[in-house]
């Protein structure tokens, strides 16, 4: 069992419960280093009191792991608050021929490493009926569909029977696994009218312990009133006041069993199809027995050594926190963070994003919407998928620290471990944020993380500012569509009179403190009303369409530009010296109007009056304004003479 095998097992974690998974992690990690093999843990915090919306993208880091090939798979399924998940899961490895592991829940054809939770339970009643002759019992249980919770429920009603004790089904509730479900047992068991009992049973110790708290709000004493055990012996129940009786399961015996049954499997050796661990059933002061802890003095202690160790870890997130959030983009955001893994200590991280979430492509609005569509398109949910590709944000192993794509099959960059060592503990996490899937981090040797329960913090403000620059993004990505949307024309798509004091008056001043001088062009259509009153709207809005194209494509040089200054009033500026060109414009413009007629393409012809002016840099006593009016009024007049020649 000592010698090396250099295997990859997958580890598929759910830390809602951090202690005990930190436990049970710590002797997988412990074994796996003293055989030799190396794991892979794709942690998560979904759980059974989280919005689906959230366990999703939680559970969705198992999907980033099967992009890859392991020698084997150890799923900690009693944490994954859906079974459909787990079956899904169980489905894919068998499918790739990965040899697998179920923890604490028994899964058809894969082999199970866990507690007895059925004997366990059975110890807990023996105990409360031979010592306490307790004979009247309520229950407070886990989700229904958990198979821990359905082991221990079983187990409870089964002993009761063999003492002649029939379980009443209104002292009995499920709830799930949270410290404020035991309020509501309390709250459920008094309005049945059944608070009262000699014990109340827990499936667990938060529960427990919500109960207790609740009992005492209303002036009843434990065990004095009542008696209240839970399950699993957690800190905080040896903490708790009164020390709660429990469960004690050996969490990281069972890690370290885990990892030999998985190497026995992979030696092609035999292996029953489940193992159990050992447990104990811990007599404390709610059950009326002789307190278990050794004093007050190291309980006290021990609340103080977590409540320090948590306020100084809490301390750190808060700062960084606050300079994360300040990151204007995910470069900036990746230069903070790794200052901010010197603070935690964390000396191997890297960061890899979804790029698409975050582009900032500059792609002008498109008009005439399809409302139906955009409504369709907003209902739709956010897709969960890794990319095949994805950006290499930030590696705490690397020199470089450029951004660079990555293929999200390697999981982990090149370098990113020491090959020489023979045993490698990785942890990945996923990183979103409202539905919203923007990537993963990976951290080497994060256990103590995890156990501390500091990681699920630590993530929650990398998710938040991940989500503040995306917000950021879009944002400016909002406002340039906006910019757009008030600077041009939606019929036409070239600008309107809203760009003169933006475009225009740049080119305007430009040109005068260059010494240039600046055309100023106005074009009103002939007839516009006639030809809508005659073929109606439509074909008058292609008129001012085909105006507008006609106008937009005789501009000589960059420096020009037409917007759309009225209904069917049009203006072109730019940069001219002399009445030459600007002649040469108006008859290139009359020219494109004469070649549209001719291509039939309205069954009304094009006409349109120009004038023009140039200014002169030189004299300051003209605006802008001026000479567009003056353009206007030259136009006007060729118009009224053109009226004039019809007659």
């Amino acid at each position: 069992m000592g010698i090396s095998m250099g295997k990859r097992i997958a580890v598929f974690s759910t830390a809602w419960n951090a202690e005990l998974i930190g436990e049970f992690l710590r002797g997988m990690s412990r074994r796996a280093r003293e055989t030799g093999n190396s794991l892979y843990i794709f942690n998560n915090y979904g759980g059974f009191h989280g919005e689906k919306e959230y366990n999703d993208c939680e559970y969705n880091i198992f999907e980033l792991a099967l992009k890859s090939n392991f020698d084997g798979a150890v799923i900690i399924s009693n944490n994954i608050a859906s079974r459909e998940r787990v079956v899904k899961l169980v489905g894919q490895l068998k499918e790739r021929n990965i040899p697998c592991i179920s923890v604490e829940q028994e899964i058809d054809g894969v082999c199970m490493v866990g507690t007895d939770n059925y004997a366990a339970m059975a110890d807990v009643v023996e105990h409360l009926i031979e010592v306490h002759k307790c004979r009247v019992f309520n229950y407070i249980g886990g989700p229904a569909a958990n198979m821990e919770a359905m082991q221990r429920r079983q187990a409870f009603c089964d002993t009761l029977r063999r003492h002649g004790i029939e379980p009443e089904t209104r002292r009995m509730g499920d709830y799930s696994f949270n410290e404020s479900d035991g309020e509501k047992a309390f709250n459920d068991f008094a309005d049945r009218g059944c608070l009262l009992a000699d014990v109340v049973v827990c499936a667990n110790d938060m529960m427990a312990i919500g109960f207790i708290s609740k009992l005492e709000q209303c002036g009843y004493k434990v065990p004095e009133d009542m008696r209240v055990t839970g399950f699993d012996n957690t800190l905080r129940a040896q903490s708790n006041i009164p020390g709660l009786a429990s469960v004690k399961r050996c969490n990281e015996e069972l890690g370290r069993q885990c990892v030999d049954s998985m190497i026995r499997m992979l030696a092609g050796g035999i292996y029953p199809k489940n193992e159990y661990s050992t447990h104990e059933y811990v007599p404390n002061e709610s059950c009326g027995c002789v307190p278990y802890v050794v004093t007050e003095r190291h309980r006290k202690k021990e609340i103080f050594d977590i409540l320090y160790t948590n306020e100084e870890i809490r301390r750190k997130i808060n700062y960084m926190q606050t300079r994360l959030m300040t990151a204007p983009s995910l470069e900036d955001f990746a230069v903070k963070l790794w200052w901010e893994l010197d603070n935690f200590k964390i000396d191997n991280f890297c960061l890899l994003i979804d790029e698409s979430k975050y582009k900032e492509n500059g792609v002008e609005p498109s008009y005439g919407i399809d409302d139906e569509a955009v409504a369709a398109d907003a209902q739709e949910a956010p897709s969960l998928e890794y990319p095949e590709n994805m950006l290499l944000l930030l590696n705490k192993k690397s020199t470089d620290n450029r951004p660079v794509s990555f293929v999200t099959s390697k999981l982990i960059p090149d370098g990113f471990i020491d090959e020489k060592e023979k045993s490698h503990i990785i942890v990945f996490m996923p990183l979103h944020h409202n539905g919203r899937q923007f990537g993963y981090c990976v951290m080497e040797n994060g256990i103590e993380y995890i156990e501390n329960g500091s990681l699920y913090y630590w993530l929650s403000v990398l998710n938040t500012a991940l989500e503040t620059i995306r917000q950021s993004i879009c944002i400016r990505e909002l406002n340039k569509k906006l910019a757009h949307l008030y600077m041009y024309d939606v019929m036409t798509g070239i600008y309107n009179r809203f760009a003169l004091q933006h475009v225009g008056a740049i080119l305007f001043e430009k040109n005068r403190r260059k010494g240039r001088h600046t055309l100023f062009l106005f074009a009103d259509m002939d007839g516009l009303k006639k030809i809508n009153d005659t073929y109606g709207h439509e074909v008058g809005d292609a008129a001012i369409k085909a105006m507008a194209l006609i106008l937009n494509d005789v501009k000589p040089d960059s420096s020009f530009f037409c917007l759309r200054y009225g209904g069917d009033e049009f203006l072109l500026m730019g940069s001219c010296d002399n009445e030459d060109e600007a002649a040469n414009i108006q008859k290139q413009i009359e020219k494109k109007i004469d070649a549209y007629n001719s291509s039939g393409m309205l069954p009304a012809a094009l006409s349109a009056s120009i004038g023009h002016i140039i200014s002169s840099p030189d004299d300051h006593k003209m605006v802008m304004e001026d000479y567009i009016r003056t353009a206007d009024k030259m136009m006007y007049r060729i118009k009224q003479e053109r009226k004039r020649e019809r007659r």
